[in-house]
């Protein structure tokens, strides 16, 4: 199967809830979690458009993140070579991470923001994810474990904008996921999914022009 027809073949044909994105994040049911079918072939086309360029999805964010691919290598390899140090210095300092909205969201209902935050350090939010060799996990529902020290860390980052400037709370207002290694379209560079919950449309746009122009998202 072409990438095209196997991405064609996981999509969403009716706007996802909220109350549904909770149900299925809460499931661990991340692959029930899709693009429409219009969303899907933009992104095929954007995939399309940088292979005529030579240019992989990895390199091209980095360059979008003015990011450097040594320096993300000296993180994960030398500097911080195990989980325990991975999980301490996630979000210590705003250069080691960005905050931006998803080009291709998924089909989620209209007033939800779908951000997405990289880390220039890797994220182990799972502790035995075979998932990239093995796609049984759709059938048998046995999902890989999370790494609840990594999820505690995220979770403090994000608080401490969202809770502590916002007034919002995790499942009522947000929840955030990251995808397991067979879902992910870049394993490359390390990230996470943020969903945000807004009164209406309007209210999304606003919330997204002030967490995202002012940098709101402050680090550990």
């Amino acid at each position: 199967m072409s990438e095209k027809s196997l991405l064609l073949s996981n999509i969403a044909t009716e706007r996802i809830t909220w109350g549904e994105i909770k149900q299925i994040i809460g499931s661990r049911q991340l692959h029930k979690l899709r693009r429409s079918k219009d969303e899907a072939l933009k992104y095929q086309a954007h995939k399309d458009n940088l292979a005529a360029k030579h240019v992989s999805m990895p390199e091209y964010l980095l360059n979008h993140h003015h990011w450097d691919a040594a320096e993300l290598a000296e993180l994960n390899e030398e500097k911080y070579p195990t989980d325990e140090q991975k999980t301490e210095h996630l979000f210590e300092d705003n250069s080691l991470y960005k905050v931006t909205k998803n080009d291709f969201p998924y089909f989620y209902e209209l007033s939800v923001l779908h951000l997405l935050v990289w880390s220039k350090i890797e994220m182990p939010v799972y502790a035995n994810d075979n998932t990239a060799n093995d796609t049984s996990f759709t059938i048998t529902n046995k999902f890989p474990d999370a790494n609840e020290a990594v999820v505690n860390r995220i979770d403090q980052f994000l608080a401490k904008t969202l809770h502590s400037k916002y007034g919002m709370e995790k499942g009522r207002d947000y929840v955030w996921f990251v995808n397991y290694s067979h879902l992910q379209s870049v394993r490359a560079i390390s990230h996470l999914h943020l969903l945000i919950k807004g009164k209406d449309e309007a209210a999304k746009e606003q919330i997204t022009r002030e967490l995202l122009e002012q940098n709101a998202f402050k680090p550990l």
